[in-house]
């Protein structure tokens, strides 16, 4: 299956459902930011894809850190939810 190379300037949502991408990008047309959208985006794709998504599920994911030059990572496997401070190179 070929799929053309997009790129944005402003954002963009990718999901496994049309209505789901739609739905986040929707959320960042609204001035609301990264991770509202990826909260709403799983949500959606929980009613369309029940059988592939959860409330339930797992996630993993790196975000910008404000106030300092790095990132993070993120994950909510088991044990705990637990992060990791990535600095920039």
């Amino acid at each position: 299956m070929h799929r053309p190379v997009v790129m944005g300037k402003r954002g963009m949502v990718s999901s496994a459902h049309y209505l789901a991408s739609q739905a986040g990008l929707n959320v960042l047309r609204d001035g609301g930011n990264a991770m509202e959208a990826a909260i709403t985006v799983n949500a959606v794709l929980n009613v369309v894809q029940p059988y592939a998504c959860g409330m339930g599920g797992d996630v993993f994911f790196l975000y910008p850190v404000v106030s300092t030059p790095g990132r993070k990572f993120m994950s909510d496997s088991p044990p705990r939810v637990w992060h990791i401070y990535l600095p920039r190179p």
